[in-house]
Formats: structure tokens, sequence, C-alpha cells
């Protein structure tokens, strides 16, 4: 018969590996960082669809920082109301304070095109966040898969229909696409490598896909 204390040293034994898995599995706060504030005042598609991945991902919160401060309907008209370069540094500071504060990141910035000065000032903030990141102590950051697309485009992507991912649900559709890449090798590529605009990750026009652009930096748990 086991003694008492011996029950007690495997109770604690147990009890200290269940509290160790489970720190494991809470890894604090998500960072995402995407392009621009949405107009609208409510939680929005991206607001929705970053719960469902950070719940799925073990993290007990997200954060949302944008590139740039500026609300706007799409992409076409942020193009004309974020032409100027304060604009985009204005945002850093806080983008600068998310990245260190977070315990992992995700570039969801999207696929749009932007036109003008609007869209050099968009690459150059890339290439800024790319490095604060790598200085924050990030070697890698999440993308849907491989690309930085928009989180209000996330569920149409991996939807069943699409038949790109497999997965019985969302959680299982989400966990097998939001995947880590190496910062540094995502920043030898350039800057068309992030700014998604080649190829097979332009998922949708640039006025479907912003019409939930993204939101105002702030922290859910």
């Amino acid at each position: 018969m086991q003694s008492r204390l011996s029950k007690e040293v495997t109770r604690m034994a147990t009890t200290s590996a269940f509290c160790e898995l489970r720190e494991q599995a809470i890894r604090g706060t998500l960072c995402a960082v995407l392009l621009n504030p949405s107009l609208s005042t409510q939680d929005t598609i991206s607001h929705s669809n970053l719960g469902v991945a950070s719940k799925t991902l073990g993290f007990e919160g997200f954060q949302i920082v944008n590139l740039v401060q500026v609300p706007s309907r799409n992409s076409k008209d942020l193009a004309l109301v974020a032409a100027s370069e304060d604009d985009w540094l204005k945002s850093r500071p806080e983008i600068d304070r998310a990245l260190k504060s977070a315990d992992e990141v995700v570039f969801a910035w999207g696929a749009s095109r932007l036109t003008g000065e609007a869209n050099r000032h968009k690459e150059e903030q890339i290439t800024w966040t790319i490095q604060r990141t790598l200085n924050a102590g990030h070697s890698e950051v999440l993308l849907m898969d491989g690309s930085p697309r928009h989180p209000s485009r996330w569920r149409q992507y991996v939807g069943p229909q699409k038949k790109r991912v497999a997965g019985d649900t969302l959680e299982d559709r989400f966990r097998a696409v939001l995947n880590r890449h190496p910062v540094d090798t995502l920043q030898s590529r350039g800057k068309n490598r992030l700014s998604g605009v080649r190829g097979t990750i332009r998922q949708a026009s640039s006025i479907n896909e912003e019409m939930d652009p993204t939101e105002r930096g702030r922290r859910t748990s």
C-alpha cells in the first residue's frame, strides 16, 4: 500500500507537471500587425478571426497594431488619405512597443497594393517593421500560408469549399496554415515578398479585401 508521504509526493509531482504543461500551452500575447484601422467602431471580421486564431494557437490574448493609424474604407481611399510620410512615422512608437511586449507576432497587413506615395511609404514601413521585429527578439513570425494575408480574408481562404486546407473545423484549418517563418529570410527576399502583391497571394480585389481593413491597436484577452 502506498504510504501517505508517497501519495503526497506523487500528487505534487503530478500537479507540478500539469502546471508546467499549462504554462507551455499559455503563450502570452500575440501581436498582429495589420495595415490600418477600420472606420467601424464595432468588432470586425478581422477581430473575430484573430480571436479564434489566438485561442487556437494557445495565446492568452492578442493585440492589434497597424502600419499606419489612418482609418479608411478600403485601400483606394487609404492611398488618398495616407500620402504623407508623417502619417506612417507616427505609428512607429506604438508598433515598437507592441513588438517588444508580444510573445509572438503575426504579419497580416493584406495583399492590396496602394497607389502613389502611400505605397512607397507602406513599403518603407514594412521594411522598418521587419527590422524592428528582429530587434525586439523575434526570430520568427506567423504568416497565413506563407503570406501576410489580411485577417478579414482568413476564414474565406481556409473555407472547406476552397479545398486548400484540410481540417474538420475552422480551428483545425487555421492551425494548419498559420505557420512560423524566419524573419531574416523574409527580410532578404525583399519588399515584394511581404507586400503581398504578386501571384497567388492576391486573393481578392483591393476594394473587397479592405472592406474590413485593420483596427486600432488594442489588447484583447
